[in-house]
């Protein structure tokens, strides 16, 4: 109650402390999502440790997509894959502009021609319908795009007629997203028994029996060969862990795959600590100036033989309350504004539960004991003698130095919110260019 009454006591404190609190935590936190979905892309493989993507090395250092498909049936090919340590793997290729003949119109889908084996490496959730990989007439649809074609309507059994294929395709199944980010984006998946020629590199995902072989393999397929499907530039294959695919340098990829850039969200994440630090600085010396109003009212418990942990509690317990009232502040800003943020920013986030507990824990718990901990030294630790010279009225002109340092502290905050507003709408301004191409009737 002593701490609710004192957190009441000084009101415009308090305000200021949570306007500022709620603004630099409510930006950290959105960026600190999508930080933290950058980085657990694919984590929905439930073996993600021991998935690999095949690949192929060239003598340059080059890193290209790779398969074990020997159309030539070139002596010189050895396979890759023909080791004990390899358990399995799944072949698929991507078709990112693919397109659908629905009731007459044609509609722009990413479809992917997949084996049998493609939903149990990436286990993307079926809501309804079956898996029916297996046939050849037979296609899974995204959720997306069944809301897009039918609406609320039911899409099983709809017929779909596929432009690559020149073949009719029955709708089986929805697949629904995975419980993180994929490097791999589709609004159709039909199986690879409906075709033979796909005039394109399939990608081939590789399950070892340990990850612990992932060297062993790579150092039995270390030796080059030189192939005809690749002018005879020599070439070898590597296994790639898929855990590390999103983040690694572009392999010439587009359209159905994604890639991040780690500098990027190196980046975000510089920002975002320069976010939590102002605003916990702010803070800190907010709460300070509201120290120094209450020095004679610790200085008086100390003399009189106030425990060091009565005052910690009470310490801790304001700043506990400003920080749980804080942080319902920041969750409704952040959900409030979750869409203008997606659809103006491009900053798509999806919850993570773990995740966001952690944070709410970091702030409930972790601000208030931090800011504690120097005004509990500074007056619970100093001995009596000097608690009564810190009972003396406070100095106007500390106070005034106190707010002329927190006007400019505030004034510096300012102008890194303006500047940041600055260069988002340069970077937008300078995506967005109109360059004056015209690909019309080439």
């Amino acid at each position: 109650m002593q701490a609710l009454r004192t957190v009441c006591r000084f009101k415009a404190y308090t305000a200021l402390n949570l306007a500022g609190l709620v603004l630099s935590l409510s930006c950290a936190f959105v960026l600190a999502r999508y930080i933290h979905q950058e980085r657990t892309v694919d984590h929905f493989v439930p073996e993600l440790d021991r998935t690999f993507l095949l690949t192929t090395l060239s003598e340059d250092g080059r890193r290209r997509i790779g398969n074990t498909e020997n159309h030539n049936n070139d002596p010189n090919f050895r396979n890759p894959l023909v080791h004990p340590e390899v358990e399995g793997f799944t072949r698929f290729y991507c078709f990112p502009d693919d397109k659908l003949q629905v009731d007459g119109q044609l509609v722009p889908v990413r479809t992917i021609f997949a084996d049998s084996l493609f939903l149990r490496f990436l286990p993307f959730p079926i809501l309804t319908g079956e898996d029916a990989m297996n046939r050849p007439d037979m296609a899974l649809v995204s959720e997306e795009l069944a809301r897009r074609l039918w609406g609320d309507g039911d899409p099983l059994g709809k017929t779909l007629q596929n432009v690559s294929l020149g073949k009719e395709l029955t709708v089986c199944g929805v697949l629904g997203e995975a419980d993180t980010k994929s490097s791999f984006q589709f609004d159709l998946i039909v199986s690879s028994l409906s075709g033979s020629d796909w005039s394109r590199v399939g990608w081939e995902l590789v399950h070892l029996r340990r990850a612990e072989d992932l060297e062993i393999v790579n150092e039995k397929n270390k030796e080059f060969m030189a192939l005809i499907e690749n002018s005879g530039r020599p070439i070898s294959y590597r296994l790639m862990p898929l855990k590390d695919f999103y983040m690694t340098a572009d392999l010439g990829l587009k359209g159905s795959i994604l890639h991040g850039h780690p500098r990027v969200v190196t980046l975000l994440g510089f920002v975002t600590a320069l976010l939590v630090i102002v605003g916990l600085f702010n803070y800190m010396n907010l709460h300070a100036v509201m120290m120094l109003k209450r020095q004679k009212e610790f200085s008086i418990r100390k003399v009189y033989g106030g425990s060091g942990r009565s005052v910690f509690g009470q310490l801790f317990l304001e700043n506990f309350c400003i920080g749980a009232v804080a942080l319902f502040l920041v969750w409704t800003v952040v959900e409030v504004t979750r869409v203008p943020v997606e659809r103006g920013l491009q900053i798509p986030v999806r919850s993570d539960l773990a995740f966001d507990l952690g944070l709410s824990l970091l702030v409930l718990v972790g601000m208030p004991l931090l800011t504690t901990l120097y005004p509990f030294a500074r007056y619970c630790l100093a001995p009596p003698v000097r608690s009564m010279h810190l009972s003396e009225p406070v100095r106007r002109h500390s106070l005034r130095g106190n707010a002329v340092f927190l006007f400019g502290q505030f004034a510096v905050t300012i102008g890194i919110l303006v500047a940041a507003i600055y260069f988002a709408r340069q970077l937008d301004f300078l995506l967005h260019y109109d360059l004056n191409f015209r690909s019309k009737d080439i």
